[in-house]
Order: C-alpha cells, then structure tokens, then sequence
C-alpha cells in the first residue's frame, strides 16, 4: 500500500477502510472506528504520522469516506460507520435501571491463555478459521491482533477481574462477538461456593503445558465439582 517514496497511497488506504467497513456493516451492525483501527494494523499509523489526524478526523476529510458514511454512536465513548443518510436506531436502555449482576463469562481456555500468558512484549493473534492463537512475527492478513498491552506481562499478577477485562476491550476493539467464544461447557460454580478445583489447575498451566496434559473424563468430572 506504500509508493516508491515510502509514503502511504492514502486513496489505497480508503479502500481497505472501506472494504473493512463494508463488510461488518453487511451482517447488520456499524463498524466500530476502533475495531477497524486494530484490523487496519501498521498503516493506521502511517496514516496518522503523514497526515496528522486522527483516525475519526481523517474520515470526516476524506470525501470517499465522507460521502459513504454516518459517524453514528453505538454506545458512550463507541463511534461507529453507518450507511450514509441510512437510520441506525442504537439499542435502547432503560434510564435509571439497576442493571443486575451477573456472573463473570467463562472463556475459552485457549483464548484465556492468550491473554493471561506473558508474551514478551508482542502481540498475539488470532485466526478465525483455524480458531487458533499464534505468536508469529509475520502473521496472515486475516489474523485479528490482540494488541501486546492487552496481554498480562510475566511482572504483572494474574487475577481473573483483570483478565476478563482485558478479553472484554478487545471484543470492543475487534467487534467480534464473545457469545462465540464461551466455554459452554465449563463447571459452573456459585459465588458461596468459589472456583472449583479444575479452575485452579487450568490457571495455573501455561499454553504449553494445557496442549501436553490429558486427563481421563472421570478425573476431570470428580476435579469440576471440588470446590477450593
């Protein structure tokens, strides 16, 4: 996407925005500014250093993207693409209601590590056709980063309300929906009765360690309902 002359073909840089957008807006929602920032990946700097704007600036002065779409806000602090004089109706919440608490989701154990695990300082990503969680220095262009500061460092204590929170942003920031990423298939454990046994043991294990270790159905049964 750069000429000869090491600068960013910024025409090219609106048809990648534009094809990114294009394609989250099809399946019904508005493209988050910050989910196509991170797809966007390294030009998304290069952009803002050549023009120094930032990315919702650079979007309002670029008449291919002015023209084709709405800045529309999905939710506080969360500007979106929209269609162009298309009405978006953001989902309505109740004023003043007291949003019940609800028990914290339990995530995949692979996309857990990914987070929880130390990576050095890089990013992971991941590939949504494989499903799977690389740590490679050249990955494929539909690989969707998760950002090294949203990985817990090797000095940094491992709590689970961290964690989470950090998985959380990064949906924010992708647009991929969590629902796809719950283990449906994990020990639910109450607040009185605190993490099973089995919670314990996979938190404790390092991504290399949980692709070596294979315990028998009975085991793992008698661990999920031991409580710590």
């Amino acid at each position: 996407m750069t000429s000869t002359n090491n600068a960013l073909d910024l025409d090219a840089f609106d048809q990648q925005v534009i094809a990114l957008a294009d394609a989250r807006i099809a399946e019904g929602a508005p493209a988050l500014i910050n989910a196509l920032g991170v797809r966007l990946g390294p030009d998304l700097g290069k952009m803002k250093l050549q023009t120094g704007q930032s990315f919702q600036a650079y979007i309002k002065s670029r008449p291919a993207l002015a023209n084709r779409y709405d800045i529309v806000l999905v939710k506080e602090n969360t500007p979106g693409l929209w269609p162009k004089g298309r009405e978006y109706e953001p989902v309505p919440t109740a004023f003043g209601q007291t949003p019940r608490r609800s028990r914290a989701p339990r995530y995949l154990h692979w996309l857990w590590a990914a987070f929880a695990e130390s990576s050095d300082g890089r990013p992971r990503y991941f590939d949504p056709e494989q499903r799977q969680i690389h740590l490679e220095d050249t990955p494929q262009p539909t690989w969707v980063e998760i950002p090294a500061y949203l990985i817990r460092s090797g000095d940094e204590p491992l709590t689970v309300p961290e964690i989470h929170r950090r998985i959380e942003e990064w949906f924010r920031l992708t647009g991929l929906e969590s629902s796809s990423f719950l283990d449906l298939a994990a020990p639910v454990t109450t607040a009185k009765s605190g993490r099973t046994v089995l919670d314990l043991l996979i938190s404790s294990l390092t991504v290399k360690q949980m692709q070596g270790v294979t315990l028998p159905l009975d085991v793992v049964a008698e661990l999920s309902k031991r409580h710590a």
